[in-house]
């Protein structure tokens, strides 16, 4: 290879080390904040407590405040339906399910 090429590929692993390291601070900046439920709101989720923290690794967000999901509104969906919080891979609350098998 010539020192040209080399200096280019070079060039290419210094800025994807760059973009990772911004995008892994910016996902640890999303998942160190205490709480992203309002004080006074009710909490309604039924899979914890007010004070249950988020399932992913690394996160120290407490549970959303509706609906059932062991995650935080950040790692969380929002049931299609009723718009409550619902595990990441789903896409409507087991509620809302039951309501449309009827």
């Amino acid at each position: 290879m010539s020192s040209g090429t080399n200096k280019g590929v070079v060039l290419l692993i210094a800025f994807f080390i760059v973009a990772f390291t911004i995008a892994v601070t910016l996902i640890s900046k999303s998942c160190s904040g205490s709480s992203s439920s309002s004080s006074g709101s009710s909490f309604t989720n039924s899979y914890g407590t007010s004070t249950t923290k988020c399932a992913h690794k690394g996160c120290n967000n407490y549970i959303a405040s509706s609906g059932n999901t062991n995650c935080c509104e950040t790692h969380s969906h929002k049931c299609l339906e009723c718009g409550k919080y619902i595990d990441e891979d789903a896409m409507y609350c087991m509620s809302c399910l039951k309501k449309a098998l009827k």
